[in-house]
């Protein structure tokens, strides 16, 4: 539902228009928000983590843990995802100019190597995180997780910054089938959540009877003779 209902148009970018789109205020809004999310969910991860190594797991710790693990690896490693249509879109500026078309060469532009950077970087992150996450979580649980985190924050990324969810035909006729697609999404990630170990009751005590007397065995190991 989400790739079905998110915008069908493919408009090309040349080296300027790529410049420009960073300068929109729904773009800068977006990535100041995920910049703010990236702090909340670093602290609230190592808190969480910290309470589990010391043997005192916080409420929800088997779910959250591996929740802002995979939610801080899935904004950052996205970026990659961004990044590389914004070099296709370059290299397919660079051939045209090349063939004869009029406009700026792209790779005289500093902007095109630091768009290479982000992508070489951001995918280099996303493959180490994903990897440690597997031996630090359950495979059967983490994997979707940084699957679902993955395609809504890259379907995101391309939506905010090529502008394609402020495109007339996205607004009137496919809002309301990507909203659910994406809510679809988050309540899979939540019926996989892994539920809670129950918790044990009071042990029965252990009653032994002995020449002496009696011992009463139990949590404590307290005994009394008679």
């Amino acid at each position: 539902l989400v790739f079905v209902y998110s915008s069908n148009e493919n408009p090309h970018f040349d080296v300027v228009q790529l410049k420009e789109l960073y300068g929109y205020k729904a773009f800068q809004g977006y990535a100041t928000t995920l910049g703010c999310s990236l702090l909340v969910l670093h602290v609230t991860y190592r808190w969480y983590r910290r309470q589990h190594r010391k043997g005192y797991p916080l409420p929800f710790d088997g779910t959250l843990r591996p929740l802002t693990y995979g939610m801080f690896s899935a904004i950052v490693g996205t970026q990659s995802t961004l990044q590389a249509k914004c070099l296709s879109e370059l290299l397919s500026q660079a051939v045209r100019v090349y063939k004869g078309e009029p406009g700026g060469q792209p790779l005289s532009e500093w902007f095109t190597y630091f768009t290479l950077v982000l992508w070489l970087s951001t995918t280099a992150f996303w493959l180490y995180r994903m990897n440690k996450a597997l031996a630090l979580f359950d495979p059967l649980f983490i994997i979707p997780v940084l699957q679902v985190f993955w395609t809504f924050f890259a379907t995101m990324n391309g939506g905010i910054y090529f502008r394609e969810f402020f495109t007339e035909d996205f607004k009137h006729n496919d809002v309301p089938g990507f909203v659910t697609g994406i809510l679809v999404i988050f309540v899979g990630v939540y019926l996989l959540s892994p539920t809670p170990p129950p918790k044990e009751g009071p042990r029965s005590k252990e009653v032994i009877i002995s020449g002496k007397g009696i011992a009463a065995m139990g949590n404590g190991g307290g005994g009394g003779s008679g």
